[in-house]
């Protein structure tokens, strides 16, 4: 029977087709004639009904089952024998038009996407691209060393005629007294932290000026919520033992600290080196941003028009994706929300990854750039250096096509850029002042979560 493809625009085909109704009827009569020997209908014994009775109960459910399936069938020939169809990104809005009652050809029709081909990019040479000049702050030195103090500061035993401070580390044993249920909360060599600020101020206020050796009674009052009922809300008491007493010794920062870092002798050269490195992470986070705007931006200036269906499906996919890291699969409608406030967002970031993409193939395409097996290999190989991770173990990774092919439009992305960079004027600016996105031309919208 007849199919029918009318362009709708440059990236959607609408696909109207039939079904002969004698197809249907078949179908649905050989499912009929298999019921007949099975159900149990009131009158007649199990799979004596006839055939006209079977009908009767079950004609309506066996039809519509019989019009899916062969719909589907012709579905699969279609997008898979069409040439017109190759190529398509997905298919969508499958409707009936008529024919649902199985006595006339059933005619439906459903709608083909495609990604736009043979976009009209602007001149890329001689772009202009800004590169954020890196600089380190003071503070921003002094931050690291506070890390590296931190790092270095040890907790080490007191001497013996010491006792209890505000900022003291104590191992204590304790247990309840006054009562049946408060004697069985019983602890041995717990360490508490005097120093941590959430930490009970009875705690705090029994346990400072405490000697080793020495038991006190503490007493404090438990939450409404506590977790032993009998006791919630109630005054809890403890006798409390300290057992060891230990404080932090939080090393100064000066040419020692430098020295134990392994990366100085003096300061002063400790400070060089992290404003080095910090310099050098800039330039790389820098240099990351500046590749990362220059195919943005040229993608928002070449006008396309997106599939908006396979747009809306692809970011209704990513929102869902982020919600289930969030709830899992435990909340199905706390799920459904979060995907639906997060679809927006995704829309407009799959949008953007579309848009980049399409770009990137179409300067691909222009310059007949292949990837091939040596360099996903040296791809690989690079990938392994990096995260200090085995070549095999890094190959086994991408054992799969799709992998493969993510690997590969990674290397395309990362060539196409260096080129536009080799040509684009670089303006090493202080500050990045942020900008409205830019507008992006017949960028068509899919539906929501």
């Amino acid at each position: 029977m007849s199919v029918e493809i009318v362009e709708q625009s440059s990236v959607s085909r609408l696909i109207t087709a039939q079904v002969e109704a004698a197809v249907i009827r078949r179908a649905s009569d050989k499912k009929l004639q298999q019921l007949a020997g099975k159900v149990k209908i009131n009158g007649f014994r199990p799979g004596k009904a006839p055939l006209q009775a079977v009908r009767a109960k079950h004609g309506d459910e066996v039809l519509r089952d019989a019009i899916n399936s062969a719909v589907d069938a012709r579905f699969q020939e279609i997008a898979g024998s069409s040439p017109e169809l190759a190529g398509a990104v997905g298919f969508f809005e499958m409707k009936i038009l008529d024919g649902v009652d199985g006595k006339s050809d059933l005619s439906f029709s459903f709608i083909a996407e495609f990604f736009p081909t043979g976009l009209q990019l602007p001149e890329t040479a001689g772009r202009k691209v800004r590169k954020l000049r890196p600089t380190v702050a003071p503070e921003a030195i002094d931050g690291e060393l506070t890390k590296l103090q931190a790092a270095n500061t040890e907790i080490v035993p007191v001497e013996e005629s010491a006792v209890v401070e505000s900022d003291s580390i104590v191992i204590v044993s304790y247990r309840g007294i006054g009562s049946a249920i408060a004697s069985q909360i019983v602890r041995e060599e717990e360490e508490i932290d005097l120093g941590t600020p959430n930490l009970l101020p009875a705690f705090l206020t029994g346990l400072t000026g405490m000697a080793r050796g020495e038991t006190r009674e503490v007493s404090f009052t438990l939450a409404p919520d506590a977790p032993i009922k009998e006791l919630a809300g109630k005054e809890l008491r403890l006798a409390v033992t300290c057992n060891e007493i230990k404080k932090r010794f939080i090393p100064a920062i000066d040419d020692a600290l430098a020295a134990a870092s392994g990366e100085a002798t003096t300061l002063a050269e400790l400070r060089a080196n992290i404003e080095a490195r910090l310099l050098a992470e800039g330039e790389k986070r820098s240099v990351d941003q500046m590749r990362s705007a220059i195919i943005a931006e040229l993608a928002a200036n070449v006008t396309m028009e997106l599939p908006a269906n396979h747009l809306g499906r692809a970011a209704s996919q990513e929102a869902t994706n982020r919600a289930r890291q969030i709830f899992g699969d435990s909340d199905r409608s706390q799920l459904e929300k979060m995907a639906r406030n997060a679809y927006p967002a995704m829309h407009n970031m799959v949008t953007r990854v579309m848009r980049e993409n399409l770009v990137i193939n179409e300067i691909s395409l222009n310059l007949g750039m292949k990837i091939t097996e040596e360099d996903l290999n040296a791809g690989m190989e690079r990938e392994a250096a990096e995260a200090g991770r085995s070549l095999a173990e890094i190959k086994a990774s991408y054992a799969s096509d799709d992998r493969r092919l993510l690997l590969a439009s990674q290397i395309q992305r990362g060539r196409i850029i260096d080129l536009l960079l080799e040509t684009a004027v670089i303006e090493e600016v202080d500050s990045l002042a942020p900008a409205a996105p830019a507008p992006i031309a017949d960028s068509a919208s899919g539906e929501g979560a």
